[in-house]
């Protein structure tokens, strides 16, 4: 199946990344790519929700290695105007990895949050663009 990159509102304000069954790092770098353009066609900032459906699995091989670059990966592809990054439905393992990741490294913390569900997620998205005066 792999990672669907898709505006999710009408403001183009918040980039959404449905992430289902099957996909690899090559799905994950070209959502990433993907969104980086999108987020270059406004001039304010944009959230990001990665949208972790029951059926998604890290791709196979997947080490602490790979999956920890994740965020570097993305904070470094990212234009200036990229908000915060909002992580929802990565029950397990990638909700573990993603909060022990954001305790390591401050830069990433300031970026990157995890949320229950995708309406939490949306409004999570919202505060933080808001308090960045922004919204």
């Amino acid at each position: 199946m792999g990672i669907k990159v898709a505006w999710d509102d009408a403001e183009n304000k918040i980039i959404r990344y449905d992430l289902e069954g099957m996909w690899n790092w090559d799905d994950y770098r070209d959502a990433v790519s993907q969104s980086a353009q999108m987020m270059e066609s406004v001039k304010y900032p944009v959230g990001i929700i990665a949208n972790f459906t029951a059926d998604t699995m890290l791709p196979k091989g997947s080490g602490v290695r790979e999956a920890s670059a994740v965020p570097q990966t993305k904070l470094n592809a990212m234009p200036e105007n990229m908000g915060v990054v909002v992580i929802t439905g990565g029950y397990g393992f990638v909700e573990v990895m993603v909060n022990g990741f954001c305790k390591l490294y401050n830069r990433v913390e300031r970026k990157f949050v995890v949320a229950n569900t995708l309406d939490e997620a949306r409004r999570l998205v919202g505060e933080k663009l808001a308090n960045s005066g922004h919204a």
